[in-house]
């Protein structure tokens, strides 16, 4: 046995050193040949063969299924999709805006087709899933979601653009299914690897944004033509960081979410590694400073509060458990003296940005677009109730006038999928954002194993509540397949957490 292990070993030693060998020369001699052409394209290339050479190694040591995991968790901030029907790029005169109006492949789809025939295996040799997980109120809303987007899609007017909506939420219910056969700490740990790859990826992207003033030239991984937020009221774009996400309210949604999960893993109590610590909280201060970047003033105020919500959360737990709470004053004094001085540095900017802008102007603007849309829901019996057809609000509000209150879907995400959807299918959402809640602080309060985990899942489903009546960001595929992870994760924590207190019984 010791013989075959050092054997193995030795193999795939021998197999890493020839293959950074055989990396580093095509990389040099690729570069060699590019750079003096587009600097950019150098660059995109370096990555893309990197990241490759990283999922090789991947595949070697861990398998196909954990590489393909770990791929799709490092892509989340990443839409690399290829319209099959119709074939001019998603958008018409009869689609203008939104999401994008045809039937498309993703590497999301890609990635959980390959991991298909491994879960048809697992569940051939095992079962679909435990009866507990099976009958969690998350995965009947989710599937009634899903359901009734398809009943609704028979009533369409545009089918193209309805199947990218429903195409989706049928991927991502296979995508449920398959994070249910893995424990929580596996997914847990698949996901933050993910992350943690994929901030420093976005940040560079951004920053390259910025200083060039245009886009960086990864339009292939999602990237905008206009990276930037398009003229305000005063008659200038403001310079936010959009990264992959194709526009700054995205990335800065998309951030808030992912920066529960960063904060409540680096303050709980749980023994780290010195090297995984630094890791995360490096992790947090990019994660902040891209929100920041990004301009978007309701991420900002939602970053905040997640720090509030955060260190109050684990003070309560910390109390209630009786656990020494010397570290977390000492974080909290570092994360309170790092927001004063943010403050203090960009005082006149903030002033700007909160105060002397258009603010007032968006509020008062997107009460109307609201207005719009209640009319649309109101309009007829079949609109109250299945809705004009998944992603066919745009189709159907052009037709009511001309301008970018006809052009885009409502600023409001439940108002949008009332009118797309239908009444059952906005009740689906906001049921399954109250039950998500609902169980994690049950979580809490009775003071389970994954608690800090669980107030992660519950700031991230306050956060989307609350960024929701802003906006229709978590509406686009990076975000919304962050809140089907979110819904997972809620499943696994609730279930380990019933299974433990039956324990002690």
């Amino acid at each position: 046995m010791n013989s075959l292990t050092m054997f193995i070993k030795e193999r795939n030693k021998t197999v890493l050193i020839l293959f950074s060998v055989l990396i580093s020369i095509f990389l040099v001699a690729f570069l060699s040949f590019v750079a003096y052409k587009n600097f950019l394209i150098g660059v995109g290339m370096f990555a893309v063969i990197l990241l490759g050479s990283i999922m090789l190694l991947l595949l070697n040591f861990s398998g196909i299924k954990k590489t393909l995991i770990i791929l799709f968790f490092f892509t989340l901030a990443f839409n690399i999709e290829f319209p099959l029907y119709p074939f001019n790029g998603g958008f018409s005169v009869s689609h203008p805006g939104g999401l994008r109006g045809a039937l498309v492949i993703n590497q999301f789809f890609l990635i959980l087709l390959a991991l298909f025939p491994v879960f048809l295996k697992e569940v051939t040799d095992k079962h679909l899933a435990s009866h507990r997980q099976l009958s969690s109120l998350e995965i009947v809303l989710f599937v009634s979601f899903t359901l009734v987007s398809i009943i609704s899609f028979f009533f369409a007017d545009n089918k193209p653009a309805a199947s990218y909506t429903v195409v989706r939420l049928i991927f991502m219910t296979l995508f449920v299914f398959m994070m249910l056969k893995l424990n929580f700490s596996s997914i847990w740990d698949f996901f933050l690897k993910g992350v943690m790859l994929l901030l420093p990826v976005q940040f560079g992207i951004g920053i390259t944004q910025y200083i060039t003033g245009q886009y960086a030239g990864f339009r292939i991984l999602g990237e905008s033509k206009n990276p930037f937020r398009a003229e305000t009221v005063f008659g200038a774009a403001e310079k936010g960081l959009s990264g992959t996400l194709g526009h700054p309210g995205i990335l800065g949604a998309f951030l808030t979410l992912v920066m529960p999960f960063l904060l409540l893993y680096y303050l709980n109590s749980e023994k780290k590694t010195k090297i995984r610590s630094s890791l995360v909280f490096f992790s947090i201060l990019l994660c902040a400073s891209l929100i920041i970047l990004t301009n978007a003033r309701t991420s900002i105020v939602i970053m905040l509060a997640t720090f509030f919500l955060g260190f109050v959360g684990t003070s309560i737990i910390r109390y209630r458990t009786d656990e020494p709470a010397n570290k977390l004053l000492w974080y909290l004094s570092i994360f309170t003296l790092a927001i004063l001085t943010f403050v203090f540095v960009f005082s006149d900017a903030l002033i700007e940005r909160f105060g002397d802008s258009d603010l007032l102007y968006q509020a008062s603007y997107r009460g109307n677009l609201s207005v719009i849309s209640w009319s649309i829901i109101t309009d007829n019996f079949k609109n109250f109730f299945l809705g004009v057809g998944p992603n066919n609000y745009t189709d159907t509000v052009a037709t009511m006038g001309s301008g970018f209150a006809y052009t885009q879907p409502v600023h409001n995400m439940y108002l949008l999928l009332f009118a797309e959807g239908g009444i059952f299918f906005a009740l689906c959402y906001v049921s399954l954002l109250g039950t998500v809640l609902f169980k994690m602080i049950t979580v809490i309060v009775q003071k389970g194993k994954h608690s800090y985990y669980a107030l992660a899942v519950a700031i991230s489903i306050i956060n989307i509540f609350l960024y929701n009546f802003t906006g229709w960001a978590n509406n686009n595929n990076q975000t919304f397949i962050l809140f089907v992870i979110i819904c997972i994760f809620s499943i696994k924590i609730y279930e380990e957490h019933k299974q433990t207190r039956l324990g002690q019984l």
